[in-house]
């Protein structure tokens, strides 16, 4: 069976010891003990192989035999989505963080004032962690503050590809725009909330060089279309990749 993977907060020491949520999964869902291998990873790029060396009622050591630093894509995706409502918001942000996007910023708009607080901010940390876990990557998403979309256009780099989701007929797909990009290109893709970006937002995210994208013939909610644009991404992303 292939090692399970778990999270570690660093992984420069000869034993590293995991606690919380990470023993609990490992020992009373999985029932791994001593001389169990394990990948363990930091969530940046890091990961190591080891064995179980004891296992306590709150604490497990691992004795790592190897490391590695997986590359960081640098066509890399970052979202900043109009937070949806309740757990569709839990939903969207395990699902991008699956599909591998480097960062989501939740955006305060006109037509969407939801604000997270830090009690939804650290549960989606949590889920993100999480995701990579489940699905086998060694970055784990950075969940940022909410921004209001001129701070957030702000704070974006010069030479991004910036996308931004609009249903009109006369956008172009997202795989169009992708297909033009470089093959190191950074993107952001913005997702407006319900009923989409205010007309004066519109024309704030076209002035900073935004261009408008389709991502479906039909209308999605929020959360569906931040992880179809995810989805197109990482389709982009593989064939790039397998060039």
């Amino acid at each position: 069976m292939r090692p399970r993977r778990f999270k570690a907060e660093r992984l420069d020491e000869e034993v590293v010891t995991l606690c919380g949520a990470e023993v609990h999964h490992a020992v009373k869902v999985l029932r791994l003990g001593t001389g169990d291998s394990v990948i363990l990873f930091d969530g940046g790029g890091g990961e190591a192989v080891g064995t179980i060396l004891d296992v306590k009622p709150e604490t497990l050591r691992v004795r790592v035999t190897a490391r590695r630093v997986v590359p960081v894509h640098r066509n890399g995706l970052s979202m900043m989505v109009a937070t949806p409502k309740g757990e569709r918001a839990d939903w969207m942000m395990e699902k991008c963080a699956e599909l591998g996007v480097r960062a989501m910023t939740p955006l305060i708009c006109a037509r969407g004032q939801v604000s997270p607080g830090d009690g939804k901010l650290a549960r989606w940390r949590r889920k993100a962690g999480e995701a990579a876990k489940q699905s086998g990557q060694s970055v784990t998403m950075r969940v940022d503050a909410p921004m209001v979309l001129s701070e957030a256009l702000r704070s974006c780099a010069q030479d991004v590809v910036l996308l931004f989701g609009d249903p009109r007929a006369d956008a172009a797909t997202m795989m169009t725009a992708l297909a033009q990009a470089t093959r190191d290109a950074s993107v952001v893709m913005l997702v407006g909330p319900e009923g989409g970006f205010a007309h004066d937002e519109i024309r704030m995210l076209e002035a900073a060089g935004a261009k408008s994208v389709r991502l479906a013939e039909s209308i999605l909610r929020v959360e569906t279309a931040a992880v179809a644009g995810a989805s197109v991404w990482a389709a982009w992303r593989t064939d790039i990749a397998g060039e």
